[in-house]
């Protein structure tokens, strides 16, 4: 019978983590791909880059741009060693060393004009001079962008009008309401490019491309949407969007007219008074 794990010999000496010199094992007539080893891999999941910032990216013209990500690995901890950041958009070249302590780092670019010209954004993080993770988006664009917020439709849509400019969106690819932490690079789950749970910007469709195309048509701008479906309250008639949807549990709370939710929602949810509360009747009438 052969042992349960697998085994090497190699000049008559049995192989083991300790005794093998590289991290991969090497084979005759196989290359090992850099990302899977070292730094690369190590720091694959990284937020370099805040996930608005993607291949076919619209961004707000006229006015400054601010480009921001994360400094630290994607659980927060600091590189040991010296971490720089090398920034490049278009001609504008920035380099950031990684001071301890700093967990983002930013670069604002100044009013751009709108336009389709397409603009490459580069940036990479080294560590002692060893890549780590690189993020390159293209085909990014200036335009007019919208924030849109709006229940399932059950009506057909006009799409008679048509842009003769970019009118692209962006939608989120995961439900965010039971998660309990905030996403500070994401309007998705995944921080991971190219993930099935990375947001993306795409060419609009539905209510999005309706909206856009009319925006577009009339100032021959590029348009970037992002696009959020929101929870609705169905009532003979009526489609009704709810704020509340939009607000994490432990938030209600900051708005006055909303604390009966954030009664209910506390209840079940430790670490605030209503919980608290609720847990200690819940005990008494158990002892009763």
């Amino acid at each position: 019978m052969l042992p349960a794990t697998p085994f090497i010999y190699f000049d008559n000496k049995l192989v083991t983590s300790e005794n093998w010199p590289e991290e991969k094992l090497k084979v005759a007539g196989e290359m090992i791909d850099p990302a899977t080893v070292g730094k690369l891999y190590e720091y694959r999941k990284m937020p370099l880059l805040s996930t608005q910032f993607r291949d076919n990216a619209v961004l707000q013209a006229g006015v400054p741009v601010t480009i921001w990500g994360s400094a630290v690995h994607a659980w927060g901890y600091e590189a040991e060693g010296e971490a720089v950041i090398e920034f490049r958009f278009g001609d504008i070249e920035k380099t950031i060393p990684v001071t301890p302590g700093m967990k983002e780092w930013q670069v604002t670019l100044p009013a751009m004009e709108a336009s389709a010209v397409p603009n490459t954004l580069k940036v990479t993080f080294t560590i002692d001079g060893e890549l780590a993770h690189e993020h390159v988006a293209e085909g990014i664009v200036f335009g007019d962008v919208w924030y849109v917020a709006a229940p399932p439709l059950k009506v057909k849509l006009d799409h008679k009008v048509k842009s003769s400019s970019i009118v692209r969106m962006m939608t989120r690819k995961a439900k965010r309401f039971s998660f309990p932490q905030g996403s500070r690079f994401s309007v998705c789950v995944s921080t991971t490019p190219k993930n099935r749970f990375a947001s993306e910007w795409t060419d609009a469709s539905g209510i999005a491309a309706v909206l856009g195309n009319r925006i577009g048509a009339k100032t021959g701008k590029p348009v970037g949407i992002v696009f959020m479906q929101s929870a609705t309250t169905e009532k003979p008639g009526v489609n009704t969007t709810t704020i509340k949807s939009w607000i994490s549990s432990d938030d209600l709370n900051l708005a006055s007219s909303l604390m009966d939710d954030y009664k209910d929602l506390g209840a079940v949810r430790p670490g605030n008074p209503y919980y608290d509360a609720n847990a200690r009747r819940y005990v008494q009438e158990w002892k009763s």
